[in-house]
């Protein structure tokens, strides 16, 4: 029922085939050949990869994965703050049915994650283990592997700027 699915898929598979990513429309049938950023090839080329693995099937167990990994995290952040089990569970369980119609295997996906991942380096360095500055180092890479996958990524710089803010003031 989601046809950007199989338009990301299509554009992975013309990138790894012709190891070029296209600057303009190659699949609209009103606009080809017309102006074209696709700023999500990352997503595409990994989406036709895991899609090449295993099928649909394939990207739904790593879509999967990407949600409980990122639960998990948002649970160990709420955990290591020592909110109630009661407060986490009712938390996270308002967050799935607000994610519900976002289920799908979409670059948006990697934004959700990346953006819980860097919420965790940031608690962690901040209020956790202040000494463990090389948790930061890989704050650089993530946004770089970011950038190429969605552009949740302006969630993240956004986040980012509150921190460095913060440490600032």
């Amino acid at each position: 029922g989601d046809d950007d699915v199989f338009w990301h898929l299509a554009t992975g598979r013309y990138i790894v085939e012709t190891h070029h990513v296209p600057s303009t429309d190659i699949f609209g049938y009103v606009t080809e050949g017309q102006q074209w950023m696709p700023f999500e090839w990352g997503w595409d080329v990994m989406t036709y990869g895991i899609y090449n693995l295993g099928g649909y099937t394939a990207l739904s167990i790593f879509r999967t994965l990407i949600f409980l990994l990122m639960f998990f995290l948002l649970f160990h952040i709420l955990n290591k703050f020592k909110v109630s089990y009661t407060l986490t569970f009712l938390f996270l369980t308002i967050l799935a049915f607000g994610m519900m119609d976002r289920l799908t295997p979409r670059p948006h996906i990697m934004s959700m994650l990346f953006f819980v991942v860097l919420l965790y380096i940031i608690t962690e360095y901040k209020y956790f283990n202040r000494s463990n500055y090389k948790i930061l180092f890989f704050i650089p890479l993530m946004f770089l592997l970011w950038a190429n996958i969605h552009m949740g990524i302006i969630a993240g710089i956004f986040l980012m700027g509150i921190f460095v803010f913060s440490e600032i003031i």
